[in-house]
């Protein structure tokens, strides 16, 4: 089986350097069919998902599936079809970027759809590849990896589960909503809510601050 970082095609003489070959990864869904009729011969893996935040869980989910095949093709879900307990936290061609900038990473599209069943007709992967805490069918309240699963089936490839340690976005992303106000005025979160607010123009004394947070202990708060 050979490196699948060397079956892209040879750069031409005006060769980006190496900090830009990310935008070289990054292509239009509708260029996943080319992909694989131009690595027909190779095996292609992909991975899908919303990759808000890449931390080392991603990096552990690329390793094992790239050990799987030739190719790595990367699909991220377009903002708008994300919906999970949190609000996204950077947006789709942020995040299509930052993963593309994983040398392992060969190739990134967007999908414009809840599900990766339109990249799994475009590109026909042998192996599609999902993390371990999809693996239960059973708990997959949207079909969308059963209906996956039929599909790649259908043509003769397979779906895997990695078996790394499951990191969650999720968790990083609630922590991000919950920075300080200034914090929250970086331009690559898409966050409008203001959890804590800088008080200190109002007046507060340090001693009235302790007497209303000793009255309030006993209160039960729903937030």
């Amino acid at each position: 089986m050979s490196d699948g970082r060397s079956a892209a095609a040879p750069r031409a003489a005006g060769v980006p350097p190496a900090g830009d070959r990310w935008r070289d990864k990054i292509v239009p869904l509708s260029d996943l069919a080319r992909i694989r009729q131009q690595f027909r011969d190779r095996t292609i893996v992909l991975c899908h998902g919303a990759f808000d935040l890449v931390h080392m869980g991603h990096l552990i989910h690329f390793e094992d599936a790239r050990a799987l095949g030739d190719l790595l093709v990367v699909t991220v879900t377009a903002d708008k079809y994300i919906t999970k307990k949190r609000a996204v936290s950077v947006r789709e061609d942020f995040r299509a970027r930052q993963v593309a900038s994983l040398e392992i990473v060969d190739y990134v599209a967007v999908v414009d759809e809840p599900s990766a069943v339109a990249a799994i007709n475009a590109l026909h992967p042998d192996v599609y590849v999902k993390g371990p805490e999809y693996s239960n069918l059973l708990l997959d309240k949207t079909s969308n990896i059963s209906h996956e699963k039929t599909l790649v089936e259908s043509y003769g490839g397979r779906l895997h589960f990695t078996s790394g340690e499951t990191f969650s976005s999720t968790k990083l992303s609630h922590f991000l909503l919950a920075a300080p106000e200034a914090a929250q005025r970086n331009p690559l979160l898409q966050n409008d809510r203001v959890l804590f607010k800088d008080v200190s123009s109002l007046g507060f004394r340090l001693e009235e601050l302790k007497l209303f947070l000793a009255k309030a202990a006993p209160l039960r708060v729903c937030v």
